[in-house]
């Protein structure tokens, strides 16, 4: 299972807020509003509440390298390939899209 936390920033989310109404929404504003929503609904909290668990779950001595990664280009990011280079991955493969905002 690949963890990807919060909701994505899209088109719409700014559509409803009101500095944006009627505006044309460029991928910089989605972008700067995903920035700002970096901490909201708890997902720094729950992200790193998931990463102890993880790190709780591996064999002991096994090595880990634990990587958090925010997503505030104003798209969605899409996972092409990926190679290991050494080791392997472990219960939480890639995830296969990290939206705006995630």
């Amino acid at each position: 299972m690949a963890y990807v936390f919060g909701n994505a920033v899209t088109d719409a989310t700014l559509r409803a807020m009101p500095e944006f109404q009627g505006k044309k929404i460029a991928l910089q504003d989605k972008a700067r509003v995903a920035l700002t929503r970096k901490h909201s609904e708890d997902k720094d909290v729950l992200v790193r509440q998931q990463v102890e668990k993880l790190t709780a779950n591996a064999v002991h001595n096994e090595r880990t390298t634990i990587c958090l990664v925010y997503n505030a280009t104003g798209e969605t990011l899409t996972l092409v390939t990926y190679q290991d280079w050494r080791g392997h991955v472990g219960s939480t493969p890639y995830p296969p899209l990290i939206g705006n905002g995630q």
